[in-house]
């Protein structure tokens, strides 16, 4: 028996629409987020295993370059010893050169994060250039709430939750509701899926449903990773891949469809 995960098999969909002719290396490569080397590769093992080849090589298998919690410990004891005044790059040279720890310097970085002993730089934001609308129907549905006072006063607050194709610029699915919650975000998502398919990806902003920031314990500033929503859990179980808009302008298809309602 050939089991696939609900990430695995979205892939193995995509791969088989580009023997099929609907879609390019390179828009393949796009939608689930890899090189075209990466996708030429996997659609090489397709052809020569089936949906087998899908799957990663290492699955259930544990790497030769696994650090125990000994050596990891060195590490962080170094760290705050002999090394303490370098850098990842510098440090992870002499661990390998003069201590013999064969480590790559994101484990580093990863290992101290743990510890506590390094803090993430900050980065400064990259200039954004337009994108372009997916090549075809279902590849990826912007999915936002709007808060706008469509009843005028006359009547409570609706909220009107909804999304769009991204290739097409069609409704996927919309709804009126008293309150923007994980409940009624899921109700909509749902009908979604059931008239228009499990999309690919979904576009969203970075609000409190789809993004979890409200944790302020020193444990999650020290990794810089917060658990995920209900709502991202439940589309991580279908497969789907979230992305975050980082500005309205970023969903502009949905934003502009708000306002045309």
């Amino acid at each position: 028996m050939l089991s696939l995960t609900m990430k695995e098999a979205p892939r193995y969909k995509t791969i088989c629409e580009i023997e099929e002719g609907y879609l390019r290396v390179k828009e393949a490569g796009l939608i689930l987020g890899l090189r075209q080397r990466q996708v030429y590769r996997i659609k090489a093992r397709v052809e020569r295993e089936g949906a087998g080849g899908i799957i990663h090589k290492s699955r259930g298998k544990r790497t030769l370059r696994w650090l125990t919690e000994k050596i990891k410990d060195k590490i962080g004891h170094f760290s705050k010893t002999e090394y303490g005044g370098f850098n990842l790059t510098h440090m992870t040279e002499y661990l390998n050169e003069e201590e013999g720890i064969k480590v790559s310097r994101e484990s580093v970085r990863q290992i101290l994060l743990e510890r506590g002993s390094y803090v993430k730089q900050r980065r400064y934001p990259k200039h954004r250039k337009r994108r372009e609308p997916c090549s075809r129907e279902g590849q990826m549905v912007q999915f936002d709430t709007s808060d706008h006072d469509w009843l005028e006063g006359r009547g409570p607050g609706l909220y009107l939750i909804g999304g769009v194709d991204d290739a097409t610029g069609k409704v996927a699915g919309a709804q009126f509701v008293l309150t923007d919650g994980v409940k009624q975000n899921m109700g909509v998502f749902r009908d979604i899926v059931r008239k228009r398919g499990i999309p690919l990806r979904v576009y969203v902003d970075r609000g409190s449903n789809f993004k979890t920031t409200r944790h302020q314990s020193m444990e999650y500033q020290l990794k810089g990773e917060y658990p995920s929503t209900q709502f991202a859990r439940a589309l991580e179980e279908l497969g789907v891949r979230m992305i975050y808009a980082y500005s309205p302008q970023a969903k502009g298809r949905m934003e502009r469809k708000f306002g045309v309602f």
